[in-house]
């Protein structure tokens, strides 16, 4: 079992409390944001947990400006929304080599800091699962790590289990349609996932 904190990076209260937790071993996996502008101050902070926990890349295409541009998401120099790449993503309005220019370009800001591949990609908002994005994901992954080290975070849980935990299930289950179809083709890629997920937790408070 990986218990993963996401949005490493994202600002210096969630990166302070993610150490914290490590620290106490209360973790043992986080997915940090290299392009947020605070990662190269706080990415050193994840070097003495290399060998203890999961250390992956939150793949960002929403809420902060991407490393570069991303032309078929928005204009240079701005932030995507998330409602917007999914309708852009249905449509298959997205250019799937912006995709994976960018996340080359995360990639490499997690290697020169921390000298190593990420464990694991994800994405923030679950972005990596949608259409044409996430084969890009995939393809990238599957280049950028030959060997299959690096695995890919499908977020699929069992009905059953969905409909027992009576936590965001609408959401659950959407987030498994569009994650099925993503671990089926990493699969057949041959990149590695996880076989379960209950990462959703509900906000209402």
């Amino acid at each position: 079992v990986i218990l993963n904190a996401d949005d490493y990076a994202l600002s210096q209260g969630i990166s302070t409390s993610i150490v914290e937790l490590l620290g106490k071993r209360r973790i043992s996996g986080i997915s940090a944001m290299t392009a947020s502008p605070y990662w190269h101050d706080h990415g050193p902070w994840l070097r003495p947990f290399l060998d203890q926990a999961d250390i992956g890349l939150h793949f960002t295409l929403t809420e902060i400006e991407p490393l570069g541009p991303v032309s078929s998401i928005a204009a240079e120099g701005k932030p995507a929304n998330f409602s917007d790449v999914f309708r852009r993503s249905i449509a298959s309005r997205i250019d799937a080599e912006d995709i994976r220019r960018e996340l080359k370009r995360q990639w490499e800001a997690f290697r020169d800091v921390l000298g190593t591949q990420p464990s694991h990609v994800d994405g923030h908002q679950h972005i990596h699962q949608l259409p044409v994005i996430r084969d890009a994901v995939i393809e990238t992954v599957a280049s950028l790590s030959p060997k299959g080290g690096t695995y890919v975070r499908a977020c699929v849980d069992r009905p059953t289990a969905i409909l027992g935990r009576r936590v965001g299930v609408a959401r659950a289950f959407a987030l498994a349609y569009f994650g099925r179809e993503f671990r089926l083709r990493a699969k057949a890629r041959g990149v590695m996932t996880n076989s379960g997920f209950s990462g959703l937790y509900d906000l209402s408070g």
